[in-house]
């Protein structure tokens, strides 16, 4: 807002671009507390993630990711419907009443007193010849968005990729920091005795 601080009021942009930082940081921790959680030694059951299957679960279940993926999918079929601007169009109407003997009444309201059956049929056919280029830029335009979406899309994947690759190097350094901390517990206690 142009009256408010800049302090108080921020732009709506940054505020979802904070929002899609905070969500790719919670993710990337929950995700990294799925890692610990599949280390930990009471669950034996499930080996734990390597890079490469963390990677691949997180995009294929992050939701910013799934975002891109659709919007990218609504980007190329907006381009798709602005090209059928250029084929021929074909509709077709039909449209029928049926008089009752001796009624006044028709389709609603009286009407004069000898009324009929009638019935009509009709079938347009349309097809562009020019507008002067502009389905062609409008085309042109929303291929262009569509390539925009795709590489948004891209680069999306990426972010998450680094967001998951700092969470699974961050959990090794938190295991590691673990197995010190008990070798010196553990040092300790032998000197002890």
């Amino acid at each position: 807002c142009s009256s408010c601080p800049r302090l108080i009021c921020s732009s709506t942009e940054t505020n979802v671009l904070l929002l899609h930082r905070n969500m790719s940081r919670m993710f990337a921790l929950l995700l990294a507390l799925a890692l610990l959680q599949a280390q930990s030694p009471a669950q034996t059951v499930n080996p734990p993630l390597s890079l490469d299957q963390a990677r691949e679960m997180a995009l294929k279940n992050h939701p910013q990711v799934l975002e891109s993926q659709a919007n990218a999918l609504r980007a190329r079929e907006l381009t798709r419907e602005v090209r059928s601007a250029n084929y021929p169009t074909l509709n077709g109407n039909i449209t029928g009443a049926q008089a009752e003997v001796n009624s006044r009444l028709g389709a609603g309201v009286i009407n004069d007193p000898r009324l009929f059956n009638h019935m009509g049929m009709g079938v347009t056919f349309s097809q562009l010849v020019t507008d002067l280029g502009r389905t062609h830029n409008l085309v042109a335009n929303s291929t262009l968005q569509a390539q925009a979406s795709t590489q948004d899309l891209q680069a999306t994947k990426y972010d998450v990729t680094l967001n998951v690759d700092q969470a699974y190097y961050e959990v090794l350094l938190a295991e590691q920091v673990v197995k010190v901390a008990q070798q010196t517990v553990k040092a300790r206690r032998s000197e002890e005795h």
